[in-house]
């Protein structure tokens, strides 16, 4: 999976997501390059990723992401603590 701030100044709220995830076990990556927002999904496509976690100025306030599951092509905005257990039940059931 792959953390992807639409702008720069949410970087460092990037860095809190992908490290709470790293710390429950996932492998992520921070995608803080200047490319465009469609750009850095469309590069988490084409490396085969399950989900890019859309991070702004609304998810960072409400410490949420906004989920996109880039198999099924649908997004959801969530908690990051609920997006994590869900991540760990798919992980569990073998699905990510």
């Amino acid at each position: 999976m792959v953390v992807v701030p639409v702008a720069e100044v949410f970087n460092d709220y990037g860095r809190e997501v992908l490290a709470l995830l790293r710390k429950a076990g996932f492998r992520a990556e921070l995608d803080a390059s200047s490319d465009s927002l469609g750009k850095k999904v469309r590069n988490a496509e084409q490396d085969k990723l399950n989900y890019a976690l859309v991070i702004g100025e609304a998810e960072q306030g409400s410490r949420s992401v906004a989920v996109r599951n880039i198999r099924a092509k649908t997004q959801e905005v969530m908690s990051l603590e609920d997006f994590v257990k869900m991540a760990s039940e798919e992980m569990k059931e073998r699905k990510l």
